[in-house]
């Protein structure tokens, strides 16, 4: 049976990258969007096994903050990475404090984000 990832991204060329990535593991399928809203209404709907989103979108310096805080509401289980380009100790804190269980910096090697993610699915 596929995993499915939920995959939030404003950005059109990561999303595409990381549904990408995900179409090389074995059974797992990427579910892509491009805003946390629409992310959440999904994400409700049910069915993921693990997200993927970004920190930064459409303007907002903390809507992947603010979307993990929604999500933790829903789910406190669901292994969710967060991807950002700010590389800084206090954002990986942060992240981890809202309730992302591990925090990537841009860019991502793609042999590294492929080993979160699996460790992740493996261990949910």
């Amino acid at each position: 049976m596929n995993q499915k990832v939920l995959v939030v991204d404003d950005d059109e060329g990561n999303r595409e990258l990381f549904v990408s990535v995900l179409g090389y593991m074995d059974n797992v399928v990427g579910v892509a969007i491009d805003n946390p809203t629409c992310a959440l209404k999904a994400f409700n709907k049910g069915g993921y096994d693990l997200i993927l989103t970004d920190l930064e979108m459409h303007s907002d310096s903390e809507a992947g903050f603010k979307f993990i805080v929604e999500v933790r509401k829903i789910n406190i289980k669901v292994p969710i990475i967060m991807i950002t380009g700010k590389t800084d100790d206090e954002i990986r804190r942060l992240g981890i404090e809202y309730g992302a269980n591990h925090v990537l910096y841009k860019p991502i090697k793609v042999e590294a984000l492929i080993g979160v993610i699996q460790e992740c699915l493996d261990a949910s």
